[in-house]
């Protein structure tokens, strides 16, 4: 076991947070355990017993799939202005000819996005699976706002590559453009109109996991489960989008975002951002009797 819990302590010290399937498919590329549920098991029981033990941190595993709700509340108004002036952001996709959205599969991978995400200001949407009927509406809503001051959507999706994931590409685009529809006063008549509505106000493009990347980067594969109805149209191994690298990830989910930001634009947004910032800063500083 001293092989294992090595090479799970180097796989997370070179990159983390990533979650624990994330750390057992980077173990199997080692060669210190098979690619098996039962060795996964083994990983992930060995990872408990060093997160207690302090040997691995905490925070090197990432798991958004459980959270907490709790309003925010300050203990004065010097300390309300103190904080917002921290986290003061200026909104940087309003004046955009594009708004991105990164599209996220799994829960528990949030955590490997949510930096990135935040950065630049893009929304994460986790569909948990297929998403539901009410996710894709709410989305729908906001696309068909953007819409109305001659925005357009750019949605990049994230999943992974078996006989479901390949197949919740379609149905957000299908489920979106039905509520888009609905939105403009209309049914969708089949499943090729609600697409063909989806694209008059947005794209969305596959990031990964692709057939490409499952080649280039030798990435670690999985039987296909034969319960999954969706199987005998599928064709090859599954991928789980977990076998990529977390700094694969965020490199391949920044790459996206930055191809819609105007540098220039950026700048200028900045500069602003740091005088209002100081703004209200100042306005702490009144509050707590200062001279700033």
């Amino acid at each position: 076991m001293t092989a294992i819990r090595e090479a799970i302590y180097a796989a997370l010290a070179a990159d983390h947070p990533m979650t624990v399937r994330g750390a057992f498919y980077r173990v199997t590329v080692t060669g210190a355990i098979a690619k098996t549920e039962a060795e996964y098991q083994t990983v992930k029981r060995l990872l408990a017993d060093m997160r207690r033990s302090r040997e691995v941190p905490y925070n090197w595993i990432a798991d958004s799939s459980r959270w907490m709700r709790r309003p925010t509340t300050y203990s004065s108004a010097e300390e309300a202005l103190r904080r917002t002036a921290a986290t003061y952001r200026q909104a940087l996709w309003d004046d955009a000819p594009v708004a991105v959205e990164v599209w996220l599969e799994k829960e528990a991978l949030a955590g490997v996005l949510a930096e990135v995400c935040r950065e630049w200001d893009v929304p994460l949407m986790v569909c948990r699976g297929y998403p539901s009927m009410s996710f894709l509406h709410s989305a729908a809503e906001a696309i068909h706002g953007r819409a109305q001051h001659d925005q357009h959507t750019h949605l990049y999706y994230f999943g992974d590559h078996d006989p479901s994931g390949v197949d919740i590409d379609r149905a957000v685009r299908q489920g979106i453009g039905e509520s888009l529809a609905a939105l403009d006063g209309f049914a969708a008549e089949d499943a090729g109109e609600a697409e063909d509505t989806f694209y008059d106000f947005a794209t969305l493009d596959r990031v990964a996991v692709t057939t490409a990347q499952i080649g280039a980067w030798n990435l670690p594969t999985r039987p296909t489960k034969a319960s999954d109805s969706r199987a005998r149209n599928f064709k090859g191994a599954s991928v789980e989008v977990d076998s990529i690298q977390p700094a694969q990830l965020r490199q391949l989910a920044e790459s996206c975002i930055e191809a819609h930001v105007d540098r220039h634009e950026l700048g200028v947004l900045q500069t602003v951002e740091a005088e209002e910032r100081r703004v209200l800063e100042r306005m702490a500083a009144t509050l707590d009797g200062g001279d700033q």
